[in-house]
Parts: C-alpha cells; structure tokens; sequence
C-alpha cells in the first residue's frame, strides 16, 4: 500500500503522481522484469473501481575483465641464475557475473631471448583451481576454467620461473591473457596491465591498459676513460712531461671487486727515444 490513510482523493479528470526508487542488484537476472500497480477507490455511490498498469525493464550487461602483472621478487643465486616470482591478479569489473575463468601466459615466448637458460618452478593459487597440466611451453592455460567471479571478486595466482640470462642485459617482457564467459555467452578478454591496478588511468575499461610486465637482471660494467690535463711540458732537457686522467667507473648495478687498470705506454708512444714512467695518485684509496 503506497498511499495512507483513507483522506485520499481525485477529482474529476484530476491525477497525481508518485516517484518510486528502487535499488536492484541482478546478478545474471538480467531481466526482462515486469512490475504492475493497482489503483483502487470509490465513487460518490461507495461504488468500488480499480485500474492496473504494469511496467517492463531490462538491465544492459556490461561484462568486463581485467588483468595486472607485477613481480614480486627477482632474487639472485647461484651461477647468474635468478630466481623470479610474478603475481597474476584477476577482476570482474563489470555488472555481471563471470564464469570460465582463463589465464593464458605464454613463457615460452616471453623468455625467448635466453632460451633455454629458464625453467618453471611452481604455480600456486588459493583462489582459483590451477591446470595441472600447465607448463608455459606446450600447454600455456593456467587455469582449468572451472572459476567464477562475482561482481567485483578478484582472485591472484603467483607463479615462480628460474632465468639465467647470461650477457642477455635487457629487460624480459611478460604478459598474461584473462577469459571470462558472460550469462549472455559473450566472451571477455583482458591483457594484463603491469602493476597491480588492472585500469591504471581510471577510466573503467581495463582493456586499453596492457604495458608488459619487464623482470631486469643486475650487471656487472666497467668503464675507463683517458686523456691528457697537462702538458706536454717542455723539461728543457730535451724531454717533455705529460700528465693523463684515467678514470675507471662502475657502469652496472653489481659492486666490483679486484679492479685493475693497465696502460702499456710503451707501445703507445710513437717511437719516441726514451719513455720515463713518473709519479702517479688515485682519487679513489682503493685504486692503488
């Protein structure tokens, strides 16, 4: 009953109006839903009438999912091996539930450049039931597609791969592909976002963020530089001095250990008569 009390009333060609909000959360029902209202009253005659309308909506799916990659760790061990652990977190962000939830990462393609210095180590979830059968080469599905997620639910899964890059010094990308099944049948597609926010920019559409997941190994580089700050010098004995610069610089991201610095003057100064090795100092106390 909307209206209270028996006060109420309508004059001849008279009407009114009511406003009535309701909050709905559908789930899969997406419709169509149908809502009728009945009108009673009375005539001057106490005669009773009544009327009934009824009102029909549907709600428009929007199926979205996204994808975010990040590392969780890169641990050095043994022999330039590097242990590397990612984290796989997968949302419904849209107004419909998800079924047939996939994660496709292709390692095989990602760890091209050093192959077949890698090897998987471990895949774990306590979100979602992993494909037992997943090895990132042959069979690329890390999940068994059994997984739903609600509206709004996310899940993560973590996998853990040993590299070993070698000279290999730039950046290894990595990316993952999410699936999702509407109650429409429409299929839903994600490429992972690096990070762990699926839709970085904010916009509501994960789909238009998909920057690779980079894993960079640290490396040892050295660099040395030379040139002359004074001289030649005319010793008035015939003889010239000449004072060099030479620096040596760490260029990786590795400490270096037994630094050297070699100089072979003599096969450097172009037949000159006599070569007269002088005093020398070191910004550096460890370079002596």
């Amino acid at each position: 009953q909307l209206l209270s009390g028996s006060t109420n009333g309508l004059a001849f060609g008279g009407s009114g109006t009511i406003l009535l909000t309701v909050q709905v959360t559908p789930g899969s029902k997406l419709g169509p839903y149908f809502n009728f209202v009945e009108g009673t009253g009375n005539s001057l005659a106490g005669t009773p009438v009544s009327g009934t309308s009824t009102a029909t909506f549907s709600f428009t799916e929007n199926p979205l999912l996204g994808l975010a990659k990040r590392v969780v760790s890169n641990v050095e061990g043994p022999v330039g091996t590097f242990e590397v652990t990612y984290e796989i977190l997968a949302q419904n962000m849209g107004n419909v539930p998800l079924t047939g939830i996939m994660v496709v990462d292709d390692l095989a393609e990602a760890f091209a450049p050093i192959s077949p210095n890698w090897a998987l180590i471990n895949v774990a979830s306590t979100d979602f039931t992993l494909n037992i059968n997943y090895d990132g080469v042959g069979d690329t599905d890390l999940l068994d597609g059994s997984d739903e997620l609600a509206v709004g639910a996310s899940g993560k899964l973590t996998i853990v791969v040993s590299l070993t890059p070698g000279n290999y010094n730039f950046p290894l990308l990595n990316y993952a592909t999410g699936i999702g099944i509407s109650p429409a049948f429409s299929f839903v597609i994600d490429v992972s976002e690096d990070g762990t926010d699926p839709d970085p920019d904010g916009d509501g559409n994960p789909t238009n963020n998909s920057t690779p997941t980079p894993v960079s190994f640290p490396s040892a580089i050295i660099g040395s530089t030379k040139r002359v700050i004074s001289g030649p010098n005319n010793e008035g004995d015939g003889s010239f001095s000449v004072t060099y610069e030479i620096r040596a610089q760490n260029l990786g991201d590795l400490p270096l250990f037994d630094v050297q610095l070699f100089d072979r003057l003599d096969e450097y100064t172009l037949g000159a008569d006599t070569v007269a090795f002088g005093a020398y100092v070191s910004s550096v106390p460890e370079l002596v």
